[in-house]
């Protein structure tokens, strides 16, 4: 091979016919560099925070004040041979009793609703009272139980059937 002078790299001359390559190297490395930037020296990705809600879970407002509680079972109207009158939370409640010699006793009352539970207090005309605490709301909102104290110490069992 003959070498003529020119178009080639030497020893001779020290390889100075590299320059233009290695400039041409620098010069694209360095506008990858600039356009990719980015992606080349970014400490990390930045996440895509996203919120998924739930339909049946209340949202708090933006002042951050709690939903309001949700609306307290509907017990109004006829259960059995009993009748309540409800509004909002509070409710009245008439439950004839059988009493002696085949009379009714009319037991009247006064109570609250919280969540699925009932609290009341009772009377009647023969001087019995007391109050039923911690009476359950069945889920199908057709029965409710529980127990009553009496003022002179009795329990008994309370159950009324829509």
């Amino acid at each position: 091979m003959a070498d003529d002078g020119e178009n080639s790299v030497s020893s001779k001359s020290g390889g100075a016919g590299w320059i233009p390559i290695i400039v041409a190297i620098i010069g694209l490395a360095g506008t990858l560099g600039v356009a990719y930037k980015d992606v080349l020296f970014s400490k990390s990705p930045k996440p895509v925070i996203s919120t998924i809600s739930d339909p049946k879970t209340p949202h708090q407002s933006a002042d951050n004040t709690p939903p309001p509680p949700p609306p307290p079972p509907n017990i109004d109207g006829i259960w059995g041979v009993s009748q309540i009158t409800q509004s909002g939370k509070d409710f009245s409640l008439l439950v004839p009793m059988p009493g002696p010699s085949g009379t009714t006793i009319a037991y009247t009352g006064n109570g609250m609703i919280s969540g699925h539970k009932l609290t009341w207090h009772f009377q009647a005309p023969n001087g019995d009272s007391g109050v039923c605490t911690d009476m359950i709301i069945a889920d199908d909102n057709q029965t409710i139980e529980g127990d009553c104290q009496h003022a002179n110490g009795a329990t008994t069992p309370f159950v009324l059937k829509r």
